[in-house]
């Protein structure tokens, strides 16, 4: 039936997004390892959005897009993960310089150490 969202398949980028969520879980402390893991299995081997979904049953929002409505997404405020990361770029970055500057006594390789430890997370969480 065409209608039935839940019958698509799942195209490589939902499933790593839905990895990226899963991440997200770990991080907040709703999941540990070994339920990441099985989870994680279970979004690898997933080919529609109705086998993604009792991935996530259980777990409060973020969800992947794949299974967010558009209606649902803005009634809940429910966004990538990686989205609400990026403010936590620059404390990282200034704690690393810091160290580094401790360590090595040249502020200017902590520095460029630093800005690439930034770069690199942006880019990575535009994603």
């Amino acid at each position: 039936m065409p209608g039935d969202a839940s019958r698509m398949r799942l195209s490589d980028a939902e499933r790593e997004e839905a990895m990226e969520v899963l991440s997200e879980h770990v991080r907040t402390g709703r999941l540990n390892l070994t339920e990441f893991t099985d989870r994680s299995e279970r979004v690898t081997a997933a080919k529609t959005r109705r086998d993604l979904q009792p991935v996530f049953d259980d777990l409060p929002a973020p969800y992947p897009s794949a299974l967010a409505t558009a209606g649902a997404t803005a009634a809940t405020g429910a966004t990538a993960p990686t989205r609400r990361f990026v403010p936590g770029i620059i404390p990282i970055a200034l704690v690393a310089a810091a160290a580094l500057i401790f360590i090595t006594r040249n502020p200017f390789l902590a520095g460029v150490v630093a800005l690439g430890l930034v770069a690199y997370l942006s880019t990575r969480a535009r994603r």
